[in-house]
């Protein structure tokens, strides 16, 4: 409820309309993840090559769009304090059963990828 009051909240500053839940195994989350360490991510819409840029070959400090960072550290500090003032409690960290049952309802082994990322 937090997060979706905020995705209404900040629409105008291009934040993507909803809360998904899904794994994302190709993010800077996955470390996190298989550790059991409950993550998310903001999702708004930037320029229209930056999916070209980001995570890629292209991936350059000077290439980013300062608009773009401006707007993603905006979202990032609102969602922060909103999290950090809500009477609602933050996840709880997964155990080992848990990331296993997660990694299983996607079809990934996340046991697995734990023990190669350490």
């Amino acid at each position: 409820p937090v997060l979706g009051r905020l995705v209404l909240e900040h629409r105008d500053r291009g934040l993507s309309a909803g809360v998904q839940r899904r794994l994302d195994l190709y993010s800077d989350h996955l470390p996190f993840l298989v550790e059991g360490v409950p993550s998310l991510a903001l999702a708004y819409h930037r320029s229209e090559d930056a999916d070209l840029r980001i995570h890629g070959a292209a991936d350059r400090r000077r290439l980013l769009d300062p608009r773009d960072l401006a707007r993603s550290a905006a979202l990032v500090a609102a969602c922060l304090q909103r999290l950090a003032q809500a009477s609602t409690p933050l996840p709880e960290r997964l155990d080992e059963d848990a990331v296993e049952v997660l990694g299983r309802r996607e079809g990934v082994d996340l046991l697995r990828l734990r023990a190669e990322l350490r």
